[in-house]
């Protein structure tokens, strides 16, 4: 049983796990109003700061946590039928994000966001579903001293031009424990 659910039957448990789990679904026509009809664009997100614990099998966590933890994501991902996912903190090491494709989204298209600041580092990943075209990218780090954190930025042409732009700006961000003071 879901601890505490939420919209739409998502479950959120937070406490001792340290889990952050977001779904979102909204509709916009084409032509700008909202609802469902033809030339609709339903878009589903997913977003999960797994903790780098988990994928570096620190703090007492298992080895074997990055994999199921990655495997979990994508689950998550499929079952809120997502077009745009989020990951934070789901690396391969400090600076380098996990492939989200690798854990089973065959066919997205993921953007990275590392940021590596002196012996401080921290990831961030957005990832777009076949048929979304991604035009331009970046990322790096919202700080730049011992609480830097990173994000990710994606230009994206959607499968269906949303609201009369052929084109969507996505930003996945971890944000720091004070105030973001670095990145453009």
């Amino acid at each position: 049983a879901c601890p505490r659910p939420g919209p739409g039957g998502a479950c959120a448990a937070l406490g001792g796990d340290h889990l952050l789990l977001q779904l979102g679904r909204h509709s916009h026509t084409a032509s700008g109003g909202s609802g469902a009809g033809d030339g609709d664009l339903v878009l589903s997100t997913f977003f999960w700061n797994v903790h780098w614990e988990c994928s570096l099998g620190a703090n007492g966590a298992n080895r074997a946590c990055k994999q199921r933890i990655g495997q979990r994501f994508v689950e998550l991902a499929r079952a809120s039928e997502a077009q745009v996912v989020a990951s934070i903190e789901l690396e391969d090491d400090m600076t380098h994000p996990s492939s989200l494709i690798n854990f089973g989204l065959w066919g997205w298209t993921q953007v990275n966001g590392p940021c590596a600041w002196g012996d401080h580092g921290d990831v961030a990943a957005l990832a777009f579903a076949p048929g979304w075209e991604v035009q331009n990218s970046g990322g790096g780090c919202l700080r730049n001293d011992w609480d830097t954190r990173a994000f990710a930025v994606a230009l994206v042409r959607p499968p269906v031009a949303v609201q009369g732009c052929p084109s969507l700006c996505f930003v996945a961000i971890h944000a720091p424990h004070t105030w973001i003071n670095h990145g453009r």
